[in-house]
């Protein structure tokens, strides 16, 4: 038996065409003349920038450290986390940055505080990806709201709040918040607007003290009413105590995490009853024709000297020629999913 399967093998080997084997013995020797650095390889798209592997490769180390940056966020690394956060292309990981604070904060509430600080920063230097991180807070808001998920409700309002006293977000948000939660009264509703009130009622008694009136025109109504149990009634008593007292228990803005001046804020303006969109295609990877390009010009953004010598009262304040260069260099960007560019201002 395995004689013939010898012979077999050998005549179809025999028999194989003169022009078969000419052209294979041609193919290996066209191979062997071919000097090995300028043979094709498998492995030159993981360096060739233009291909989708090399692409996507990066794409997933710049999630990793964004996440791995923002899960070492701390009261006293806030700077530093900042600064290095920065050294990354945000503006092509605008999705993964603004999931990653979100989720952050998600898991840590008592830290909101230190999540809207930092969003105060990129707002400043990119307006564009903190109007991104509101727009996602408050579509999960209203999908908490909705769905009577009461935890994660007061979390994404603890959100809202933190970014209106950093004057990321317009006071007109959290008074429309405050109108629906106030319209159809019940006593977790209440609750939701009087934790609200009290993480930024002092915001709000700073910019618009005649609409906070309002406000709390609304809560003593339902003091001599029925529709609320005498606890929730209670906690009325006890915020009218701390709006008297200006609510100092409640600053506006932490001791060291004011880092950018008021005035350098871009100040988003974004209406309840209107469904902001997420923009969830910015999570995924795609692919970028002028990827190289627009790299290096993040890195010119980035070489941007900021304001951090720690004389100043605010460390990323930008001077007004830096906020040009800035301002310069990024419209020269085009990351947006839409085509717009990313460098166009939320006034």
């Amino acid at each position: 038996m395995s004689n013939s399967n010898v012979v077999t093998e050998s005549s179809r080997t025999s028999n194989s065409s003169p022009s078969e084997t000419i052209s294979a013995a041609a193919a290996d020797n066209d191979q062997l003349d071919i000097p090995p650095a300028k043979r094709p390889h498998k492995e030159d798209s993981l360096t060739d920038k233009f291909s989708f592997e090399y692409q996507h490769l990066a794409w997933g180390a710049l999630k990793q450290s964004i996440n791995d940056l923002v899960e070492q966020v701390n009261a006293s690394n806030l700077p530093t986390i900042i600064r290095q956060i920065l050294q990354h292309n945000i503006i092509r990981g605008r999705g993964i940055l603004a999931n990653s604070i979100i989720e952050a904060q998600f898991a840590s509430p008592n830290n909101t505080n230190l999540y809207a600080a930092l969003v105060s920063v990129v707002n400043t230097k990119f307006p564009q990806i903190s109007l991104l991180i509101c727009k996602r807070v408050i579509h999960s808001y209203r999908e908490y709201f909705v769905a009577d998920e009461r935890k994660k409700t007061f979390i994404a309002i603890k959100f809202i709040a933190h970014l209106v006293n950093q004057k990321i977000l317009h006071e007109k948000i959290a008074f429309e918040i405050l109108d629906v939660l106030l319209r159809n009264i019940s006593s977790d509703s209440v609750k939701l607007a009087i934790y609200f009130l009290q993480e930024c009622g002092q915001k709000l008694l700073q910019v618009n003290p005649h609409e906070l009136d309002c406000q709390f025109s609304k809560l003593n109504d339902l003091l001599d009413g029925l529709l609320i149990t005498e606890r929730t009634k209670n906690m009325i008593e006890n915020l009218f105590a701390e709006r008297r007292d200006q609510f100092k228990s409640h600053p506006i803005i932490q001791s060291g995490l004011k880092l950018v001046d008021e005035n350098d804020q871009k100040t988003h303006i974004l209406e309840y009853i209107h469904l902001c969109e997420p923009e969830r295609i910015l999570d995924d990877f795609q692919y970028d024709p002028h990827y190289e390009a627009n790299e290096e010009t993040y890195i010119k953004l980035s070489k941007i000297k900021f304001n951090d010598t720690g004389h100043s009262q605010h460390p990323f304040n930008l001077s007004q020629q830096q906020n040009q260069q800035l301002d310069n260099s990024t419209t020269d960007l085009n990351l947006s999913s839409s085509g717009s560019s990313v460098g166009e201002k939320e006034n």
